[in-house]
């Protein structure tokens, strides 16, 4: 019994590759369209305590009640806030911790004072949501060793990192 090699032609080989090729960019594509996060707009915060302005270097309590587009609380997002003071470079980042009914808080000592921005993030899933506030921190800078640990400043200059 004589056995022949059978040679497939080099068309059928290019086929069969450039299908292959276009299995994985579509499902490539769809990986990445089905965990791209969505960016959400119409859910509200609310800071409290934060009205009148807080101490530098003392432990302040940061506070933030977070609701959906129905106005109902949101008690399962990871949230996140970022302080900076512009025109310096300090930047402090925080985990907040639920509470419950939708307050988060957080714990923070200002090394400054000044006009400071709040930037909180809030994930659900692979919603977000991004929103900044305004406060003032009186008094005057604090030594070193009285600062908070998160507290990413630099006299040298430049800016804060990662």
């Amino acid at each position: 019994m004589k056995y022949e090699r059978q040679h497939i032609p080099v068309n059928h080989i290019n086929l069969v590759f450039i299908i292959a090729l276009m299995a994985v960019i579509v499902s490539s594509m769809l990986m990445t369209v089905m965990t791209k996060e969505q960016l959400i707009t119409d859910w509200e915060k609310e800071v409290v305590g934060l009205e009148e302005g807080v101490m530098s270097g003392k432990a302040t309590d940061i506070h933030v009640f977070l609701y959906d587009e129905n106005r109902e609380p949101i008690k399962d997002a990871n949230v996140s806030v970022t302080f900076d003071k512009p025109g310096a470079v300090h930047q402090l980042n925080k985990i907040m911790h639920h509470v419950e009914d939708g307050l988060y808080e957080t714990e923070v000592i200002f090394s400054d004072g000044g006009h400071w921005i709040g930037e909180l993030a809030a994930q659900r899933g692979q919603e977000i949501f991004y929103d900044q506030f305004l406060f003032d921190v009186h008094g005057s800078a604090i030594s070193e060793q009285h600062r908070d640990p998160d507290d990413h400043f630099h006299l040298g200059g430049g800016t804060p990192s990662n």
